[in-house]
């Protein structure tokens, strides 16, 4: 978040794959569609291709 010119906020993501059947852009997906409510978690549902994300 800029602020007159200035950063003033910033949020980073940390993580990896466990799994190499899963398509980690896929996260990063959902992640880049959050919501401002909720820019840590990204949005209740989320559904591409073969792939689901929910928050419970």
């Amino acid at each position: 978040m800029w602020k007159k010119g200035k950063a003033s906020y910033s949020m980073n993501y940390f993580g990896r794959n466990l799994d190499e059947r899963f398509s980690s852009d896929f996260l990063k997906e959902v992640l880049g569609s959050a919501p401002r409510e909720l820019p840590y978690r990204g949005p209740e549902f989320y559904q591409s291709g073969e792939y689901t994300y929910k928050i419970r």
